[in-house]
């Protein structure tokens, strides 16, 4: 989102349990990054000035696992997490969706990651095209 001076901006926040040492924790790297590539491509994605048509006809979390402008954020993020945690993508996202929606079907989770790792990147390829006229 925007910051107090309205520039694009991201702000990661990493909760440490009450009562341990912050030496102690350990950050999973792989899935920051994760996070901070996912992140980092939305503000690549000019969402604010991007008029790109998200056509996405689902509803819950569906609806927002398919999102266009989160089908290109997650594809960069689950790139960024296998690269270095040497997982692949599949893994990648079949864990996360499974835990994050247990309620999801196999069918619905399998379309995803299909999406997912198959985008061409329409909605930040338009943004590019709008910025080089």
């Amino acid at each position: 989102g925007r910051d107090c001076f309205d520039e694009p901006s991201i702000e990661i926040g990493i909760v440490i349990p009450k009562g341990k040492h912050q030496k102690n924790i350990e950050i999973n790297r792989c899935e920051l990054f994760d996070v901070v590539s996912h992140e980092i491509h939305h503000l690549a994605q000019n969402i604010d000035n991007n008029c790109f048509n998200r056509g996405n006809q689902y509803s819950g979390k569906l609806s927002y696992f398919l999102d266009p402008y989160e089908i290109e954020a997650f594809h960069i993020g689950i790139r960024a997490h296998s690269e270095l945690s040497g997982k692949s993508f599949d893994d990648i996202a079949h864990s996360y969706l499974k835990k994050s929606w247990p309620d999801g079907s196999n069918k619905q989770i399998e379309q995803i990651v299909n999406e997912w790792k198959n985008t061409k990147f329409p909605a930040y390829q338009q943004n590019l095209q709008r910025s080089n006229k």
